[in-house]
């Protein structure tokens, strides 16, 4: 790189930090009130500063990702089973189901694309490339929206497909109309979980959270209890009301970025001027990409297949469908919970691993242990309030006693998944994600989904549906619990200089 062009670079990073302080996000500001600064990110290791980056940024990502995947579902499940008698447990199966397709098919390829963008960004500021941000976003949008249009494509055979598989022809009827509708809040969710990524990576975690409180909680609750309890619209008003919600939260991104100066960063032109296609970080995309999907085929895909898997119990009720589905949206409710403290961990430990700090390792493993705790004592609160969850998620007293039986598999669920996410987050910035895809397989499809399908669909365990029940929510469990154990191994032996050389290049790669 010739000189001229070094300083032509430092000046526009000079630019984008007079952006910021005339924001008001730079130390100083913050210490009167003001959200996080690029400057908190660059805190070296200490306990003090990773306790204060996980309660400053860890506890607001949490409580937006309730907001932003947790309470919408779980939201839509519980009004639909106060809808009446006879109707309430028809229209719950039909959001599990619905649920089911359009986390698998739009959902699950989306968090994947998202690989790439998520793990250069931390290691970016860790290095000092803020300048990177802008194309990096681009590049990613753009890419992303490309290998998206198939899987909206299959939005629109989603009833047919499900009917072929065993699902009820009314059920899968309101499928088809869900996803169809879905498809315009899905290209908007693209737009709106890059700005979140950058904006949580730059230090606007608070406004994130608010953001997702009014549209998640306010915005979705309001609608949706218009469109189904007054208006009646059933599938649709759930459908509807998931569209008003993404809408209103980019237009908040949006207003954010033009009040805070921050719109200035999202252009190019202002700042590294690099190409936005180019074949090495194309082959970047693709490597962090198609890793993860795998690691979602093979084990998030196997959590949504549970859906399916109690459709085909032999003696399986409408009423213990019903409780199945529940369960699956409190576990998308508890695993968005999940998501906040996941990330923070992944974005501290690629931020310190971009600046080759030595207590990188330290700090990961304190993350993972503070992740650990906080998801015991929320298991410990919903034991605890376990009766009066169970009434509120339906009128029908049936539900009520099958939803019960298998709700402490919750607790166990969410202790294991937390140790076993947090101890992935590593494979794919560093260049092992199809060593995660395939410890992931091995944990699901070798270990625990053949245990769990055996039990639930033959009689030779048992004949008891509870039990069969119990199967096939617990399956995933089993497979999280081998899963953190082989990755537990990994770490130990991961030469952490090493991976921090990783990551310090790949934000420098440009001036390569």
């Amino acid at each position: 790189m010739s000189v001229a062009t070094s300083g032509a670079l430092e000046q526009q990073r000079s630019a984008l930090a007079t952006a910021l302080q005339d924001a008001g996000d730079t130390p100083d500001h913050r210490q009167t009130g003001s959200d996080a600064s690029l400057a908190q990110d660059e805190l070296t290791f200490s306990y003090r500063n990773e306790v204060a980056y996980f309660i400053g940024k860890g506890m607001p990502m949490c409580f937006a990702a309730v907001m932003n995947f947790g309470i919408p579902p779980l939201l839509e499940m519980c009004i639909a089973g106060h809808i009446g008698h006879e109707q309430s447990a028809y229209l719950q199966a039909s959001l599990g189901y619905a649920r089911l397709w359009y986390n698998v098919t739009s959902q699950m390829p989306l968090n994947s694309l998202l690989a790439y963008f998520s793990n250069v960004i931390p290691g970016c500021i860790g290095a000092g490339r803020e300048d990177r941000i802008p194309s990096y976003l681009q590049r990613s949008i753009l890419l992303t929206l490309s290998v998206m249009i198939p899987f909206y494509v299959l939005q629109f055979v989603a009833g047919t497909i499900l009917h072929a598989l065993g699902v009820d022809s009314r059920n899968a009827d309101d499928v088809s109309v869900y996803c169809r509708l879905m498809v315009i809040s899905a290209i908007v969710n693209i737009f709106n979980s890059h700005f979140e990524v950058a904006l949580n990576n730059m230090g606007w975690v608070k406004y994130t959270m608010w953001t997702s409180l009014v549209t998640g909680l306010g915005i979705n609750g309001l609608c949706t209890s218009v469109f189904i309890l007054k208006f009646g619209w059933g599938i649709y008003g759930a459908a509807l009301a998931r569209i008003v919600v993404q809408l209103s939260r980019l237009c908040a991104y949006l207003l954010l970025m033009k009040k805070a100066g921050l719109i200035y960063i999202f252009r190019t032109s202002n700042v590294a001027r690099e190409q936005i296609l180019t074949r090495r970080e194309s082959w970047e995309f693709t490597g962090m990409a198609i890793p993860s999907l795998l690691s979602s085929l093979a084990g998030w895909l196997i959590f949504e297949l549970q859906i399916l898997a109690i459709t085909n119990i032999r003696g399986i009720s409408e009423a213990s469908l019903a409780a199945g589905a529940l369960w699956v949206q409190f576990e998308g409710a508890m695993a968005a919970a999940q998501g906040g403290w996941i990330n923070s961990a992944s974005m501290r430990s690629l931020n310190l691993l971009g600046r080759k700090d030595p207590g990188a390792c330290k700090a990961f493993w304190l993350f993972h242990n503070m992740s650990a705790v906080v998801v015991a004592a929320m298991n410990v609160l919903l034991l605890s309030l376990q009766s009066a969850l169970c009434s509120v998620v339906s009128d029908d007293l049936s539900v009520h006693r099958w939803f019960g039986q298998i709700f402490w598999l919750l607790t166990l669920h969410m202790q294991t998944r937390i140790s076993c996410l947090v101890t992935t987050v590593f494979f794919i910035p560093l260049g092992k994600g199809m060593l995660r895809t395939l410890i992931t397989f091995v944990s699901f499809y070798v270990i625990a989904a053949p245990i769990a399908l055996t039990i639930a669909l033959t009689d030779l365990i048992t004949n008891s549906v509870g039990i069969k029940l119990g199967a096939c929510v617990g399956c995933t469990s089993m497979a999280q619990l081998v899963q953190f154990l082989f990755n537990a191994v990994y770490l130990c032996r991961l030469d952490w200089h090493q991976a921090g050389m990783i990551i310090n290049q790949r934000a420098n790669a440009d001036r390569r």
